[in-house]
């Protein structure tokens, strides 16, 4: 492809996007144009704080006065909104989006214990046009039966709706109610737009972030609460004059101040583009550009530490600090980057802190340069937009043009945005962790010698680059390009952003192209790689290396880390060594296709290898070994020049070791010089008088050795005494020839005993640290594993023996220990609320009974039958017979008017009876 194509194919690029002139960011959320406010909501009815159930509800209240975060979803309301507008094959997208944003926020967050129970009436949600609940745990019916206490412990109640928004609205919420002593908000509504898209690639994903983002406004981020409540917000003009809202609270401007290296930072900029929507309850996208909670779409959304630090400030919330190190926007490019403009305009130069390793270069003549995600979590481009309506003069940037900008989002700034037509046909485009990963930045124009061209898209893309989508696969930079086809150094001119495995450890960044592991230097910068054209810009090790886990998205990461980190684990930038990005002008870097050490590729100790298993090079002191049985190369130390005796090596310097009782030789099948003592003979060295040996072949080995003497397992070189062996860590099964140690006769197992007479079987009876014996299965088994899966617990106080479940519990499957049941074998159910044994269907009448939704426990007709006084049932609302002395009315069990009226006649004529005796 000669350039005057290359130049068309750019130019028809670029009028598309002039075609696409009314291009704007998708608001997502429409939270802001909800005027409703949280209104307080006194307690209806005092509780009884000596109530076991208010007891176990502060249990678990940490000493700081937080509590396990417990939000529930009530989807009774949304269930009928789904059957309302025909969407019943969405609705498991729709319920599983809600379940995980909720989860990953019980996760993310420890809250204050509510002062009270939750005591809604009737009326409390009928103004918010919610007619549908769970009555038995809401409403006057809830407050009457005092089932109020069913709530204790949760902390929010949200009701998801669907309701009919604009287009490009994809949901809004709201919190409705609040504690009046702190307005902590203990009620929300989410209403999800029923236009939305089910069918898109990648929906739920999208979904999702979406309600994350919306349950967080419901936790208190939204401009309301940040003035009225926390007063947390200043407003001022910046350096150009412009007037800019800011959060100022503590936390947030210390977790800023590290985040961006600006000590002089004293507020984060919240958004001021979206109107009513979207301004003023967001994060600015010009600095936190991929944080959940800016207020438009983009193609990633991750956790800032800036964000959990605002839910801290709020005063509710705990946060548990683990972000995966997925925020890489903007980090530690100092206060030039918060407050300057991101391109001077007067000179049209692009701000120098603004550049960064997500892109080669910025707005080259064809204005649309690939680029990633500031997570690196996908392929994008870096584009002037060109707008029908006039750019506000301040954001002006494009050589004085009043309609030619970046993303409007971010201030109309350079930063990466995805193509409005692939943004169209799916969500999350260019992924590098999916299949739903498209195409972006890696279209590879393939010239032939005849000048005629071809395209190459997607699988042909890994054979000319390497490039891998996968899990742990992020994007790069890099016009790399196979030296073995024709025209490689022409196609190597051309950058592209693409997907590489990347590996990090404590001290290097690697990442995977084809089979080889190339090594980054710490500080960044263009390398070149053997077997390639052109280069590969490395980035920052501590732009990318940040996380304890290596993870994709802002679920990933908490899923991966759900546990509270010590302050040592929290991440580290080390900007001392992020301020020296090695630039492609000052050098370009040449490095083997191999892996450094401690990066966890290669083998301990080994500097350079090929590939996990074989080393080619070692630290200083160390030596190759070579293990000729599996072609494994490591690193040996060589203490006291053991290589000098006993070992021979190759020409590549590898050490292997000579056969055994060998000192001298040249290969591994033979050799020239046994240990002193020894004879060869029959291609082995071979000890002709072992000490205490009583009788040998006759090529020199021992069979047998004297009484108190035997063999360590099938090592005959020596006889050794019994004693060694005489102790419960070895076992013999040749009546005292040998001795076996017992973890090899059984894994992991310290003491064992085998019975040589009657059964011939190796029994362990203690397990090795971390480890329990199973008494039926005569196997240990690791603690950690068997308190997760929960298929065993442990049956006495020393903790070293355990059994499986159904062997204490009757037809149990898993189990707490000896007296919960967690769950029944297959066809054996739970009657009420015992959960000490499991019974078959056999068992149950099944006319008093009836079984729950889970199918897992059946209920008593006569206590679990919402219908007082019920003896047979086909579920909790539906009675079918009722017990003596009632009949069933119109789904009710009334007494029974007759058998009342018999007994008032039969007291009328006693009454008489007596009269008449006496008179």
């Amino acid at each position: 492809m000669n350039g005057n194509i290359i130049s068309l194919i750019i130019i028809i690029i670029f009028v598309i996007n002039i075609i696409s002139a009314n291009k704007t960011s998708p608001y997502r959320c429409g939270t802001n144009n909800i005027k409703i406010r949280p209104e307080p909501l006194e307690p209806k009815l005092e509780i009884n704080k000596t109530d076991p159930s208010y007891k176990r509800r502060i249990d678990d209240i940490d000493e700081d006065g937080f509590k396990k975060f417990n939000i529930y979803v009530d989807k009774i309301n949304i269930e009928k909104d789904i059957i309302r507008y025909k969407m019943e094959k969405y609705r498991d997208i729709i319920f599983n989006s809600l379940d995980k944003a909720a989860g990953t926020l019980q996760k993310l967050l420890k809250v204050k214990p509510l002062e009270d129970g939750f005591q809604f009436s009737d009326k409390n949600l009928h103004k918010f046009e919610i007619y549908d609940w769970d009555t038995e745990k809401f409403g006057d019916g809830a407050l009457d039966k005092h089932l109020y206490l069913n709530t204790l412990g949760i902390d929010l109640v949200i009701f998801p709706k669907i309701i009919i928004l604009d287009e490009g609205t994809i949901a809004q919420a709201y919190a409705c109610y609040s504690q009046p002593s702190n307005h902590q908000p203990i009620l929300g509504i989410v209403e999800i737009n029923r236009k939305i898209n089910f069918t898109s690639p990648n929906i739920e994903k999208y979904i999702e972030s979406t309600l994350i983002h919306e349950m967080t406004h419901i936790l208190g981020f939204s401009g309301y609460f940040f003035e009225e409540h926390f007063k947390i917000v200043m407003t001022k003009l910046d350096k150009y004059g412009i007037k800019r809202t800011y959060i100022n609270s503590p936390k947030v401007v210390e977790a800023a101040r590290k985040y961006f290296n600006c000590s002089e930072l004293d507020g984060v900029e919240l958004e001021d583009y979206g109107g009513d929507g979207t301004a003023g309850s967001h994060w600015e996208a010009r600095i936190l550009l991929g944080d959940y909670m800016n207020g438009v779409y983009y193609s990633e959304e991750v956790i800032s530490e800036i964000t959990l630090a605002l839910l801290e400030d709020i005063g509710f919330y705990k946060p548990y600090y683990y972000t995966g190190g997925l925020m890489r926007y903007g980090k530690n490019k100092g206060c030039e980057f918060v407050y300057d403009k991101c391109v001077n305009q007067t000179t049209y130069e692009i701000n120098p802190k603004f550049e960064n390793e997500f892109f080669d270069e910025l707005y080259t003549k064809n204005n649309y340069d690939p680029s990633c995600t500031s997570g690196r979590l996908s392929r994008m481009y870096n584009i002037w937009w060109y707008y029908k309506k006039d750019i506000p003069e301040e954001y002006q940037y494009y050589n004085g043009n009043i309609y030619m900008g970046g993303w409007s989002a971010a201030d109309y700034c350079p930063v990466p945005t995805p193509d409005i037509y692939e943004e169209a046909e799916m969500n999350y485009p260019g992924m590098c962790s999916g299949k739903e990963g498209g195409v972006y930045g890696s279209y590879i124009e393939y010239t032939k010698s005849d000048g005629t061209f071809e395209y190459y898209l997607n699988k042909d893309i890994a054979e000319l680059t390497g490039e891998e989508i996968s899990e742990h696969s992020f994007c790069f930079l890099s016009s790399l390009y196979k030296n073995n086809i024709l025209d490689a150094k022409y196609y190597s001119q051309n950058v592209r952003a693409i997907c590489y495995k990347l590996f990090c450890s404590e001290k290097s960044l690697t990442v995977k192209i084809h089979d080889d592991y190339i090594v980054c230097p710490r500080s960044g910068g263009k390398i070149k790689v053997k077997g390639y054209e052109g280069y590969f810009l490395c980035p920052d090790y501590n732009l990318m290396c940040t996380g304890t886990v290596m993870c994709n998205d802002l679920f990933d990461c908490v899923d991966k880390e759900s546990e509270v980190k010590e302050e040592s684990f929290i991440y580290d930038y080390e900007i001392k060594t992020s301020q020296n990005i090695i630039r492609a002008e000052e050098s370009e870097i040449e490095t083997d296709n191999y892996e450094l050490s401690d990066n966890g590729i290669c083998s301990k100790y080994c500097k350079q290898c090929k590939e996990n298993n074989i080393c080619l090079d070692c630290k200083e002191g160390y030596y190759l070994l070579g293990k000729t049985e599996n072609e494994e190369v490591i690193c040996e130390k060589n203490d006291n020049n053991k290589f000098e005796t006993g070992y021979y090596h190759n020409e590549n310097n590898v050490y292997y070791k000579c056969i055994f009782n060998c000192d001298v030789c040249s290969d591994s099948n033979s050799c020239n010089k046994c240990k002193e003592g020894i004879e060869y003979n029959y291609n082995q060295c071979i000890n002709i008088n072992i000490p205490n040996c009583a009788q040998s072949n006759e090529q020199g080995i021992c069979e047998k050795c004297d009484d108190n003497f035997a063999f360590n397992d099938t090592d005959k070189s020596f006889c050794l005494n019994k004693e060694i062996f005489i102790n419960n860590n070895y076992y013999t099964k040749d009546n005292g020839m040998s001795y076996i140690i017992c973890s090899k006769g059984i894994s992991n197992c310290a003491q064992c005993e085998y019975d040589n007479i009657n059964s011939n079987n190796l029994q362990c009876t203690l397990c090795e640290d971390d480890y329990a014996l199973s008494v039926d299965e005569n196997k240990c088994i690791l603690k950690e594993e068997i308190n997760t899966n929960k298929e065993y617990y442990y049956i006495d106080e020393s903790n070293i023996k355990c059994k499986k479940c159904s062997g204490v519990l009757r037809n149990c499957l898993k189990c707490t220990n000896g007296t919960v049941c967690d769950k029944c074998m297959k066809k054996n159910y739970f009657i009420n609320e015992q959960t000490n044994a499991c019974y078959e269907k056999s068992e149950i009448n099944l006319k008093e009974y009836f079984l729950n939704e889970d199918k897992t426990i059946y209920f008593s007709c006569n206590n679990y039958n919402l219908i007082q006084n019920c003896k047979e049932c086909s579920n909790k609302d539906v009675c079918k017979n009722c017990i003596d002395g009632y009949e069933l009315n119109n789904g009710i069990c009334e007494k029974n008017d007759i058998s009342y009226l018999q007994n008032w006649n039969l007291c009328i004529l006693f009454l008489a009876f007596v009269i008449s005796y006496l008179f």
